[in-house]
C-alpha cells in the first residue's frame, strides 16, 4: 500500500496528550459528506417541506463542526505551552499555526488553479495584474477562491482574533464579544448596516470569518480540563438524546436553529472525542485525508457533473463521492511526496518545529 498524502484540512487529531482522536477522524468524513451534499442540493431536491427543512438542520452542522474541532485542537496545545491556562498570548505558537493553514491553503489554490480562473473567479483574467492581486487578496482572507474555501480563510484570520480577545478578555468574558457577533449575523436587516457593507465589499459575513468567532471560541472552552470531566461522567443516550431533539426542533423552528446549535455542536463534538471507535490507526489516517480531498474537491467535480448533464442531485452526489474516493485513494497509491506541505502537517501537527 502507497503512503497517503498527509494534507489536512484541520489540525492533526491528536490531544495535548498525544492520544489520536479516531472519533473526529470520524466525524469529520461524516461532515464532509453533509458538505457535499449542501452544495449537491439534496435537501432542495425534497417536495415534503419537512424532510427539507430536516436536511438543512443536518446540513447546518457540518461546517460549526469543523471549526471547533479545529479550534479544540489548537487551545488543548495552547492551554499547555501558554501560563494562565491559555489565557496569555503566545506569539510564536500562533505562528505556527498561521504558517501550516496557510501552506495547506496555498497548496489547494495551486492544485486547482485551473478551476479559480476559469469557474469561479474568471474576473482576475479580465482585469490588470494589481487589481487582481487585491481580488485575491480580498478573497483569500474574507471570501472564497475555490468551493468552500471560505473555511480557511475564517482560520487564518478567526484563531488569532480569538486568541488576542483571550488575551485582552480572559476567558471569563470572551463568549461575549462572539456570541454577539453570531446573534447579530441571524438577527440583523442583511439590506442594511455594517452587514451589508461587508458583504457589498468583501463577501457573505456567514462565510466569512465572523461567522467562525463563535465555534473557535466554543473550542476554546470545549478543550478545557473541566468540560471535559464533566462530559465524561455523562451517559451516551445524552448525545442521542440532545441530538434528536435538536433535529427535531431545528425541523419544526427553522429560525431557531442558529440557537439550537450552540447546544447541538458541543454535544456532538465531545460525543466524538470519547468514542471508543475501533478503526486502526492507518485507516483513521486514511479517513481524516480523505475528508479534506473530499471537502476541497467536490465542488469543482459537481461544477464539472453539471456541465456534462448529469441529471439528479442524488446522482450528482454519489458520483462526485466515488470520484473524490477514488483521487484520494489514487494520491495515496502513488505515494506523492508533497514535502513542503507535510512538513507542516505531520502526525504531531503541534509538535516540534521540523
Amino acid at each position: 500500500m502507497g503512503k497517503a498524502v498527509d494534507i489536512d484540512i484541520s489540525l492533526d487529531t491528536q490531544s495535548k496528550g498525544g492520544k489520536l482522536i479516531k472519533g473526529f477522524d470520524v466525524l469529520k468524513v461524516v461532515m464532509g459528506f453533509v458538505v457535499v451534499s449542501i452544495h449537491a442540493e439534496i435537501a432542495d431536491g425534497f417536495s415534503n417541506e419537512t424532510l427539507r427543512q430536516l436536511g438543512y438542520a443536518v446540513n447546518s452542522l457540518a461546517v460549526p463542526v469543523f471549526f471547533v474541532i479545529s479550534s479544540f485542537l489548537f487551545f488543548s496545545r495552547y492551554r499547555s505551552v501558554v501560563r494562565g491556562g491559555g489565557q496569555g498570548f503566545d506569539l510564536q505558537r500562533i505562528i505556527n499555526f498561521e504558517r501550516r493553514i496557510n501552506l495547506l491553503y496555498l497548496f489547494w489554490i495551486v492544485a486547482l488553479t485551473p478551476f479559480i480562473l476559469y469557474v469561479y473567479h474568471p474576473e482576475f483574467l479580465r482585469v490588470s495584474v494589481i487589481e487582481a492581486l487585491v481580488l485575491f487578496v480580498k478573497n483569500y482572507f474574507f471570501g472564497f477562491l475555490f468551493g468552500a474555501s471560505w473555511y480557511f480563510g475564517a482560520l487564518i484570520v478567526g484563531m488569532p482574533l480569538v486568541c488576542l480577545m483571550l488575551k485582552l478578555l480572559t476567558c471569563r468574558f470572551l463568549w461575549v464579544p462572539a456570541l454577539l457577533m453570531h446573534i447579530y449575523l441571524f438577527n440583523t436587516d442583511r439590506d442594511a448596516g455594517l452587514y451589508a457593507w461587508y458583504a457589498t465589499n468583501l463577501h457573505l459575513p456567514t462565510l466569512s470569518f465572523p461567522n467562525a468567532l463563535v465555534w473557535l471560541t466554543m473550542g476554546y472552552y470545549l478543550s478545557g480540563g473541566r468540560v471535559l470531566d464533566r462530559f465524561r461522567t455523562m451517559s451516551g443516550w445524552w448525545l442521542v438524546g440532545v441530538m434528536a431533539l435538536y433535529l427535531m426542533l431545528g425541523t419544526l423552528f427553522p429560525h431557531l436553529r442558529y440557537v439550537l446549535l450552540l447546544v447541538a455542536v458541543p454535544v456532538l463534538v465531545l460525543g466524538a472525542y470519547y468514542w471508543c471507535c475501533g478503526l486502526g490507526e492507518g485507516l483513521c489516517r486514511r479517513v481524516r485525508i480523505f475528508s479534506t480531498h473530499l471537502f476541497c474537491l467536490h465542488t469543482s467535480v459537481l461544477g464539472g457533473l453539471i456541465g456534462l448533464g448529469v441529471a439528479g442531485a442524488g446522482v450528482r452526489y454519489v458520483v462526485c463521492c466515488a470520484i473524490c474516493a477514488g483521487v484520494s485513494w489514487g494520491m495515496g497509491e502513488l505515494g506523492w511526496k508533497v514535502r513542503w506541505v507535510r512538513g507542516a502537517w505531520g502526525e504531531r501537527c503541534y509538535g516540534e518545529d521540523r
